[in-house]
């Protein structure tokens, strides 16, 4: 026992050590990132510098955290903060030499992670038009990344930018066509992998934040008629036993989500899903049940534009 104890003691000991170590790095790749930015000679040089830089300590970046306060930090340098959002989106579309696919290499791979995720904190810290900007590659850049490349975590701000252009904007047909069935495939299995998992928790409400858009993206454009397959809900409709943690997780997400925007979706997914014959058995009656409750707790503070739809669901689950 006493054995035990103190090999647990110096294996924890060895793990702080670690961390600490990997803090000091952390900062340190800080320091090299402002000693960079403060010489860069044009915008040019300074995304050069900041993605090689990124790139190349790629291996310091642990989490969503360590990124966003990297990404953060970078983006608020005086350097940076003197390029206009639309000349800084426009430069970071440097990754349209990037060829991410399934079988690129990895030092690729995190070029492409690094690249999309300062993309994604500069639409955070700038606003719309950095998202408009990066919808324009959408279908070059986004739409390959989110289908190929789900195994490496450049899938995630992919996963995440792509929500965000959905949100912005109505898709054209065109547009909605380049999402194929596979690819929303993909996706459903990446929320069933990654759904027993804290750390990947968020990684996974970005994935179905996505689906949610999508949806919402083809009852749009069917609200008179229906004009375009809405491969969501056709996607669903093949795989009724094989998605219950998506179930599970959205009733959770919409059990606890605090952003109205997010809350309508959700509403408009379930109304879609159960409307809809071969999806109407997907969630089980406990589930229903806390769709019902949330609604009823809900109805006195969602905001008017939500109103309508949340009583229109109410009214669809008593019928």
């Amino acid at each position: 026992m006493i054995f035990v104890l103190t090999l647990f003691s110096q294996r924890t000991n060895v793990k702080g050590n670690l961390e600490k170590k990997m803090s000091e790095r952390l900062y340190e790749l800080v320091t090299d990132l402002h000693a960079a930015l403060d010489t860069a000679a044009d915008a040019d040089s300074c995304v050069d510098s900041v993605v090689n830089l990124l790139t190349d300590n790629s291996e310091l970046i642990r989490s969503d955290n360590d990124m966003e306060i990297l990404c953060e930090d970078v983006l608020r340098h005086s350097c940076v903060d003197s390029i206009s959002d639309d000349a800084l989106a426009e430069l970071l579309c440097i990754w349209r030499g990037l060829h991410l696919t399934e079988s690129a290499e990895p030092s690729q791979l995190e070029r492409g992670f690094v690249v999309l995720s300062l993309a994604y904190y500069l639409g955070h810290v700038y606003g719309a038009n950095v998202f408009r900007k990066i919808g324009q590659y959408m279908d070059s850049l986004l739409i390959p990344v989110v289908s190929n490349c789900s195994r490496h975590r450049v899938h995630i701000p992919a996963v995440r930018l792509l929500y965000e252009v959905c949100l912005l904007q109505e898709l054209s047909l065109n547009e909605l066509d380049e999402f194929s069935m596979e690819m929303i495939a993909v996706l459903l299995d990446s929320v069933e992998k990654t759904a027993c998992s804290d750390q990947l928790e968020e990684y996974n409400f970005s994935i179905l934040k996505l689906l949610l858009a999508l949806n919402d993206q083809y009852m749009k454009k069917n609200h008179a008629r229906e004009v375009i397959e809405n491969r969501i809900i056709a996607c669903l409709a093949t795989r009724l036993y094989m998605g219950k943690s998506l179930g599970a997780n959205v009733i959770f997400m919409f059990n606890r989500a605090d952003n109205p925007r997010v809350q309508r979706l959700i509403i408009r997914f379930l109304m879609r899903m159960l409307k809809s014959d071969p999806t109407s058995g997907f969630f089980y009656t406990n589930d229903l049940k806390v769709m019902l409750d949330v609604i009823l707790r809900e109805a006195r503070s969602v905001a008017d534009e939500n109103e309508e739809v949340s009583f229109a669901f109410c009214m669809h689950i008593s019928a």
